[in-house]
């Protein structure tokens, strides 16, 4: 789709980069945006598994039902 509206959001943990929450697709219909997670937000180890599956999410403006998501797997180093 050439000249849509993508807004992008985050789930589950990180945060897109401020600025780059929407883009308007291309002739090829890309578009882009940055994400990004702090050290902070991945849980550290023992007790807790250290990592965290974080979504980044595309949705086309005015269609809801059409979007396209990555998930991001961010792990904490061991130790």
């Amino acid at each position: 789709i050439e000249h849509g509206v993508i807004d992008f959001s985050a789930r589950n943990a990180g945060q897109i980069v401020e600025g780059m929450e929407r883009d308007t697709t291309d002739e090829y219909g890309h578009a882009y945006s940055k994400f990004f997670i702090f050290y902070e937000q991945i849980p550290p180890n023992p007790p807790n598994d250290p990592n965290v599956t974080a979504e980044a999410v595309a949705k086309l403006r005015g269609y809801p039902d059409i979007e396209g998501k990555a998930e991001i797997v961010c792990r904490r180093p061991p130790g």
